[in-house]
């Protein structure tokens, strides 16, 4: 490789950011009184199946855990395991301002 030396700093430069904003957000998030177990990875899930010997990652494009947690029991729920907290449901209900139900999310076939 003729640019050894740039490649290597900068994949460095990039871990060492990566780190340091990993380690920000998560006290910034504790600062606010805020869920920190997603503060990282932003939308991603994983989900392993023992029994089937599978192991499942799922990442959600607008970083939100609402869609992924759905698209995630849908998963599982047609390999055949069923998850054992009684939140993580095929559907979720969508309320607003007010603690009205307004809708829910869903998968589509």
């Amino acid at each position: 490789m003729e640019f050894a030396p740039i490649f290597w700093w900068t994949t460095l430069w990039l871990l060492v950011w990566g780190i340091v904003g990993s380690i920000g957000t998560r006290r910034i998030y504790l600062a606010k009184d805020l869920d920190t177990s997603n503060a990282v990875l932003m939308g991603v899930f994983a989900a392993g199946i023992p029994e089937l010997g599978l192991g499942i990652a799922l990442k959600a494009q607008d970083g939100t855990k609402r869609a992924a947690e759905v698209a995630l029991s849908h998963i599982l729920h047609q390999l055949g395991a069923k998850p054992n907290d009684p939140d993580f449901s095929i559907e979720q209900p969508l309320y607003n301002r007010n603690q009205w139900h307004i809708g829910s999310v869903r998968p589509v076939d």
